[in-house]
């Protein structure tokens, strides 16, 4: 429309104004859509000692940055070591690696490249008794992955935004099963 309008000023005004008004919907679409990318009370998380969670071994796997850098910032104040993936592809590589350098596995569940069934499913052939946590926004499972993965010995499920008490229970959870495992 734009090309048709040429030398129409007011009307190529008014055609870019739609047309910027539409980006910006679409944008925020896009974010509304992405879901939360927060857990709720991290900012009041203090570094602590904590017998359970202090020198676990914990891979956390998300594609949204913030989430990552978030649950990592936690688990370090109570003394945990943590490695970071941005993908599923990463994380799988971790896990073929050496699944037993962790204690505990954290995956979002949608990513583009694979899947937290994905990563689970990697980390139950590595090590049937690594406990692994998926995390979801919105319930986002077009898979069914939190029904398969539950089937087969999936620790929990969160779903986007939770609240900090509710991860770090969830977390010590599977650390205590873990340990009472070896």
């Amino acid at each position: 429309l734009m090309d048709d309008y040429i030398g129409h000023d007011d009307l190529r005004t008014r055609l870019q104004t739609i047309i910027d008004n539409v980006t910006s919907i679409r944008t925020s679409l896009k974010h509304v859509a992405e879901g939360p990318n927060t857990v709720l009370g991290a900012a009041d998380v203090k570094e602590s000692e904590d017998p359970i969670l202090n020198g676990a071994r914990v891979l956390v796997v998300d594609d949204e940055p913030n989430i990552r850098a978030t649950i990592a910032d936690i688990l370090r104040k109570y003394r945990a070591e943590v490695v970071v993936c941005e993908n599923g592809a990463q994380a799988i590589q971790h896990i073929d690696a050496d699944a037993g350098a962790f204690d505990l596995v954290i995956s979002d569940i949608k990513m583009p490249d694979k899947t937290g069934y994905d990563v689970f499913a990697a980390a139950r052939k590595k090590n049937a008794s690594l406990p692994v946590i998926l995390m979801t926004g919105f319930g986002y499972d077009p898979n069914h992955c939190i029904v398969r993965a539950s089937h087969e010995g999936l620790q929990a499920v969160l779903f986007k935004p939770f609240k900090v008490d509710q991860f770090l229970g969830e977390v010590r959870k599977a650390l205590q099963i873990q340990h009472a495992a070896k």
